[in-house]
């Protein structure tokens, strides 16, 4: 909740050279519906920390909700390109590619995503989408499944159910 945390975070000195001071505001900023601000406050913490991987990640999650897709995927990549190897980044890569409907890229990081996690049940959703993307309904029928079973646990679980159902639906009535 933003407005129970907005008295701690005025009571911090200001600190015009700690990025995590600017990240805060960021992310202060953001979740308080002032983009421009969220925007510049993320800027000054990159310029502060410009290889610390999280503020990209989190500056590409900010431009993706604003529909600024290919800014977004910017920085993702920048996240990316330091550390490689982070769920959280892999995970909004695949689902920036999903939204820009580049199913075969989104492959690319699931797989990454699915060699650090075996177990990230999330997979089987962006697997299904991405095969929703390219129309290979078998795979997405199994993906589908394999989310069914394994997918409980994810806090989005039945919404993202809900959406693989649909997309299977869809490919029903074009049968017909």
């Amino acid at each position: 909740d933003v407005e129970k945390a907005r008295p701690y975070v005025n009571a911090i000195p200001p600190d015009k050279y700690s990025a995590r001071y600017h990240n805060l505001l960021s992310m202060m900023a953001y979740h308080s519906m002032e983009d421009a601000r969220a925007l510049e406050e993320s800027e000054k913490a990159i310029q502060l920390q410009k290889y610390n991987s999280m503020f990209y990640l989190r500056r590409g999650i900010m431009l993706a909700s604003m529909n600024k897709n290919d800014s977004a995927l910017a920085c993702l990549r920048r996240a990316y390109n330091l550390e490689s190897d982070d769920q959280l980044i892999l995970e909004g890569m695949a689902r920036q590619h999903l939204h820009n409907r580049q199913a075969d890229s989104a492959l690319f990081y699931i797989e990454l995503l699915e060699t650090i996690n075996p177990d990230q049940v999330g997979i089987y959703y962006y697997r299904g989408v991405a095969y929703a993307i390219k129309r290979m309904w078998p795979e997405l029928k199994e993906c589908h499944e394999k989310y069914i079973q394994k997918g409980t646990a994810d806090q989005f679980y039945t919404r993202r159910k809900e959406e693989l159902a649909q997309y299977i639906e869809s490919f029903e009535k074009l049968k017909k």
